[in-house]
């Protein structure tokens, strides 16, 4: 009785390991998915152009043509498509487009060497692609490879019809092993959804098929201080870069430029956001632009607005062309006043100011002031704000 109590606690030990093991697994599983429909492309709509360049996306899509491309991942809604079980149903009306093969004539087709997407991940997963031919009259083929052999590979449904086909081709293909693997075509395919089913995919991938990528990232900081925000990043390497420009978005998807610095393979780098985002998050990344105008990537980082008394900043600080710009955080409606007075404590001139919404950015012209340090002082009666101001 004892011996068959042991082997039952035995059997139901091994039961939990093995549950929490599954468990666990099903917890990190995670699934990311490129539906360029229901979130258009962030890049522009005429694709990549005809230079080798480099992007990768926010989640983590990067895309790479080479020199004799034209227009690689141009997309549009000019074509749609819909796609039945056992092919994971979906319906697409936004088209990513090739234009062209992702190897050239008489190489190996599991090797890319221009036009193609990869994506970097932490482990074995299945990917999925939703495609059609670029073709009104030929079927084309969708490849998957870790760039030297093949993980999967699937052609368009034949189609009779004139003008861009209905056919819709559908490929999964499992990645056996973690690590960067590549989406392209034999010939000009058009894309409408990409899925990686079971691995974390790397927000910043790395591509061993292009050697041509001269710039590797260290860290990338982020540092909040009377209403600025400094973006400082570190180079582990720099070749032949030509400029670094600093993107911020409210979103982490929807980029825009605020500013560049020139390349100086000084190693470190900081820029600092004169006019941050106010009381949201705030996203930053840095892109490379190498020369021959291939692009990189940095991480992307966030910070959280930690404004949450009332605050002022001038913005620019020192200030040019006679114009103060104060910007206004977490104030309550109502008439303010802005004092300047210099180095004696002398008034140089006294404004009213209506502050509309809790953060705002008022203009006021500095008349016949003259170069110097002044001090800002900003004021309803409960509330008094002080800053430094430089004018230049």
């Amino acid at each position: 009785m004892f011996l068959k109590m042991l082997v039952m606690k035995k059997i139901s030990t091994l039961l939990a390991v093995l549950l929490a093991a599954f468990s666990f697994g099903q917890l990190n599983a995670q699934t990311t998915t490129w539906d360029f429909t229901a979130t258009n492309p962030s890049w522009a709509t005429g694709g990549m152009g005809t230079s080798p360049v480099q992007i990768i996306d926010s989640k983590g899509l990067g895309l790479y043509n080479g020199t004799t491309n034209t227009n690689f991942a141009a997309w549009g809604t000019t074509s749609s498509a819909t796609w039945a079980a056992p092919n994971d149903a979906y319906a697409g009306t936004v088209r990513v487009q090739t234009n062209g093969g992702g190897y050239a004539a008489g190489s190996s087709e599991s090797t890319p060497t221009q036009r193609y997407f990869f994506i970097q991940v932490n482990q074995a997963c299945t990917v999925k692609v939703w495609f059609k031919s670029g073709s009104s009259s030929a079927q084309r083929n969708v490849i998957v490879s870790n760039g030297t052999v093949n993980y999967g590979k699937a052609i368009s449904i034949a189609t009779a019809t004139t003008g861009f086909p209905t056919d819709g081709g559908y490929l999964s293909a499992s990645v056996t092993a973690a690590g960067t693997f590549y989406i392209y075509g034999d010939a000009s395919i058009n894309l409408y959804q990409i899925q990686v089913v079971g691995a974390t995919v790397n927000l910043n991938p790395t591509n061993p098929l292009n050697t041509s990528t001269p710039v590797k990232f260290g860290a990338i900081n982020l540092s909040q201080s009377n209403g600025f925000v400094k973006v400082a990043w570190d180079i582990l390497t720099e070749i032949n870069t030509d400029k670094y420009v600093i993107e911020r978005s409210s979103n982490g998807s929807s980029f825009s430029t605020i500013g560049s610095l020139t390349a100086t393979n000084a190693g470190k780098y900081a820029f600092v956001d004169n006019t941050p985002l106010s009381n949201i998050t705030g996203y930053y990344r840095i892109k490379a632009v190498d020369k021959d105008g291939t692009i990189g990537y940095s991480n992307v980082v966030k910070i959280g607005s930690k404004q949450t008394q009332p605050d002022i900043a001038v913005v620019p600080n020192p200030v040019k062309g006679g114009q103060l710009n104060i910007q206004m955080n977490n104030l309550v409606k109502g008439n303010y006043t802005a004092v300047l007075y210099d180095a004696t404590g002398k008034q140089i001139f006294n404004k009213q100011l209506a502050v509309e919404v809790g953060s705002s950015v008022q203009s006021v012209q500095l008349a016949n002031v003259k170069a110097g340090i002044y001090q800002l002082q900003v004021t309803n009666g409960d509330i008094k704000m002080n800053k430094t101001v430089v004018v230049q």
